[in-house]
């Protein structure tokens, strides 16, 4: 028992020299803090030393960051030089020679001057004078105030493949349905469901028909449009001839290449575009028949 009253005393005295000690070292610890903030007042400010200007190196000059030219850049120049307004880089895109070839037909039987109103990169002059087209105009103009102005080249067909951003197509089938001149435009088959081209389409007589490729084609912008169009070999959609003369499709012989059609209403449900109301999806045993087709044509087309 006296053991055990003589430990509880001892750890009460510990408790008491513990706690005595911690308050003790406090008030050391704000003594010595005291001291020392009046000793920082009491000590007179620091002086400067002086600058020794020749161990100081020089500040070196900030460059400025000079802004890479870009492939959209190399574009903007590029297009500056034309003569009307085109949004996207991709507008700028060289008709394949093989879509001409496709054409020949319609363009022997008419003969006489070839007009291509929108200029790229020259290609159009090049490809019709391999093919044998000599008479070739395709010139860096204002075909819009040409219109205006009444300046439009003399020509026989009016054969082109327009920009398709903004309001260019539009602008082009009034033109074509107002001059009643022999016409050709490689334009997305989506036009074919438009009201711009249907209402075009009724003022002409007889109706213009349709060359459809079995094989989509493609197009190549040309070397400084190219990465700016993201390097798009080929448009999104169907493209097909919009093709129009005053005695129509009559004698005209083309290749086994292509589909010809003599109204908007004949034209196949596998050229129209998906929001065309008059495109039908087959059955998958038709699907399959069109594909296997479709194949067997791209084998004789390459």
């Amino acid at each position: 028992m006296q053991n055990c009253v003589l430990s509880v005393h001892q750890r009460r005295a510990k408790r008491k020299t513990l706690a005595w000690r911690c308050h003790a070292s406090q008030e050391h610890l704000q003594r010595t803090k005291h001291d020392a903030k009046a000793m920082q007042r009491a000590a007179p400010p620091p002086t400067k030393r002086p600058r020794d200007d020749a161990a100081v190196a020089p500040k070196k000059k900030k460059r400025r960051k000079t802004k890479k030219k870009t492939a959209a850049d190399s574009w903007t120049q590029q297009t500056t030089r034309h003569a009307f307004d085109v949004s996207t880089p991709s507008d700028h895109a060289e008709t394949p020679v093989n879509a001409y070839e496709d054409l020949a037909p319609f363009l022997r039987a008419v003969g006489g001057r070839v007009y291509d109103p929108y200029y790229c990169d020259g290609g159009v002059v090049r490809r019709l004078q391999a093919l044998g087209f000599r008479d070739v105009v395709n010139e860096n103009r204002d075909f819009y105030a040409d219109i205006a102005s009444e300046s439009v080249p003399r020509h026989d067909i009016l054969m082109t493949n327009p920009p398709y951003s903004g309001d260019h197509v539009d602008r082009l089938i009034s033109h074509v349905v107002a001059a009643k001149t022999p016409f050709a435009l490689l334009i997305p088959t989506y036009y074919l469901g438009r009201d711009v081209w249907r209402r075009a389409a009724s003022q002409l007589s007889p109706q213009p028909f349709y060359v459809c490729p079995h094989r989509r084609y493609a197009y190549l912008p040309p070397a400084w449009a190219r990465e700016a169009a993201a390097a798009r070999t080929t448009a999104p959609f169907t493209t097909a001839w919009f093709c129009w003369r005053p005695e129509g499709a009559t004698g005209l012989q083309f290749s086994s290449r292509v589909d010809v059609f003599r109204s908007v209403a004949s034209v196949a449900s596998q050229y129209r575009d998906v929001t065309d109301s008059l495109k039908k999806r087959p059955n998958p045993k038709a699907r399959k028949r069109q594909k296997a087709a479709r194949l067997a044509k791209a084998k004789a087309y390459s």
